[in-house]
């Protein structure tokens, strides 16, 4: 039984509705998506609304308010020109993963009088948006010593959560993974993966249940702003190449970099980010037929995307987006990698400045010590006490470098005592600090996006956007903002989607 005569919303107001998500108000954003990455009660579990809302059941789309998509709208739409940002329903027309291409039958009606067509097709397979029953999270679940299998508890989940998983101990069938590990003398009896806010595979697999299901983003659509970050032309300029069908990884410092060369692009909250990656280029113009067979047959195939680190989610989150996209086939790098190493040419403990983009895209050049994954603390005030920007930053970034590589500049404060003896000891030290430094590599832990993205947060994710035609107009424009309107099917309970979407400038 679906119907319900109310139900409740991220912030626990009811509404009125007919259960199937058709609120007659929008729904509040619940605080917790407001929060900074850091000040997250858990960082991977962002499940703060009731089982069965609509605001569950929008996720981060809850960010896409009236005001917001009415600002993007007046900002953003001037020429009244537009693209789309679908593939062809026909690719890939090579499938891997198991998955069938686009079947299209054309068939007759009335001795040729009219025509209907049959479309079978897996949207995974083209341009498609992850709806949040795509993708699941492990969760970790614990007996204390000398308890039954039936007094399984969960750590770091509300209630809700802790009760699916008491039942699901019970034995309903779910699929566990063992699992070793240890927490305050609690032993780990498995694992399950869980869908945001808690949902498990059975939900999602039984025709009694459209929880989280497709048909959220459907009632209102994904509108608002887009902005593009363009790979392609950012590694052209500076003479890199990959195949998108590698494991070729964008780090979070090329995406500030990009912004800061896209005329200082800033982000604001409810934006939808899209990155791109060149893989329906690479498709349509540069593999054969026997590349793509090669590929689709390989066991383990390679997607070029976004890297897979904390500091991405960080960035990710703390910019407010409401969804992101790609033209890549998972929009991470995929496999996902365990580690991603950091080339760096200065000596271990040296410290050095780290762009980071903030929450309501704020840029902020911190000082201080740096992590190994480049996080570190301070602010934006340059010298003449106004905001630095992209450009500024990354300029800086990259003199101080050089000056710190070269070792060029002198500094002496004593009153010209010693200058010179002291300046031939240090020029003698940083010699013998660069050749200390060469080859030196810190490493960076990796994670899984899709884990946090669309599992932990309710963020869809856009994979296999045909992206070519924005980037040609974003350039003719000399802007890399526009309006987004995407409309998903209707689908109860449904896994994914076409975007059907087009951008307007």
């Amino acid at each position: 039984m679906k119907s319900h005569s109310h139900h409740v919303d991220g912030d626990g107001n009811h509404h009125k509705g007919d259960g199937a998500g058709n609120d007659e108000s929008a729904v509040e954003i619940h605080p917790m998506h407001l929060l900074p990455f850091d000040s997250l009660p858990n960082k991977k579990q962002v499940w703060p609304c009731r089982p069965g809302s609509r605001g569950e059941g929008l996720g981060r789309l809850v960010l896409l308010t009236p005001d917001v998509v009415a600002a993007a709208a007046a900002r953003c739409i001037r020429t009244g020109r537009r693209v789309s940002l679908g593939w062809e329903l026909t690719k890939l027309e090579i499938a891997n993963f198991g998955r069938s291409p686009c079947d299209h039958r054309i068939v007759p009606l009335l001795d040729g009088v009219a025509f209907d067509d049959i479309y079978t097709f897996n949207p995974q397979q083209s341009s498609q948006w992850d709806g949040l029953r795509h993708f699941s999270q492990p969760v970790v679940v614990v007996t204390p010593p000398g308890s039954g299998s039936g007094s399984a508890e969960e750590t770091g989940l509300e209630e809700k959560e802790d009760r699916v998983l008491k039942e699901d101990a019970e034995g309903d069938g779910e699929v566990e993974v063992e699992v070793k590990v240890e927490d305050k003398g609690k032993k780990s009896t498995g694992s399950k993966r869980l869908f945001y806010g808690g949902v498990t595979p059975s939900e999602i697999i039984s025709t009694a249940s459209d929880r989280i299901g497709i048909q959220h983003w459907a009632k209102q659509g994904i509108c608002g702003r887009g902005v593009l970050l363009d790979y392609v032309r950012y590694a052209e300029r500076r003479g890199i190449t990959y195949s998108t069908f590698s494991d070729h990884a964008i780090p979070l410092s090329a995406m500030l970099e990009m912004a800061a060369e896209q005329d200082n692009l800033t982000f604001r909250r409810g934006d939808i980010l899209f990155v791109r990656v060149g893989v329906t280029r690479e498709w349509d113009t540069v593999m054969t037929r026997g590349d793509k067979i090669a590929y689709a047959n390989s066991p383990n195939p390679q997607h070029a995307g976004v890297e897979g680190t904390e500091e991405m989610a960080r960035w990710i989150w703390d910019q407010g987006f409401a969804a992101v996209a790609s033209d890549a086939i998972s929009f991470e790098v995929y496999p996902p990698k365990e580690s991603h190493v950091r080339r760096c040419c200065r000596p271990p403990g040296e410290d050095e400045a780290v762009v980071e983009v903030k929450a309501g895209a704020e840029v902020e050049a911190e000082a201080g010590a740096v992590n190994e994954n480049g996080n570190v603390n301070g602010d934006t005030k340059n010298t003449n006490g106004t905001e630095d920007t992209h450009r500024d930053i990354a300029d800086r970034k990259s003199t101080e470098h050089d000056d710190d590589c070269n070792g060029d500049h002198d500094h002496d404060d004593d009153g010209g005592h010693g200058v010179e003896e002291k300046k031939k000891k240090k020029k003698q030290k940083q010699k013998q600090e660069q050749k200390d430094a060469v080859g030196h590599t810190s490493v960076v832990p990796g994670i899984f996006l899709h884990e946090y993205l669309l599992a932990g947060w309710g963020m869809p994710i856009g994979e296999l956007f045909d992206l070519e035609g924005l980037s040609r107009l974003c350039e003719q424009h000399r802007r890399w903002e526009f309006f987004v309107a995407s409309s998903p099917l209707n689908m109860p309970g449904g896994v994914s989607s076409p975007p059907n979407c087009v951008a307007i400038f």
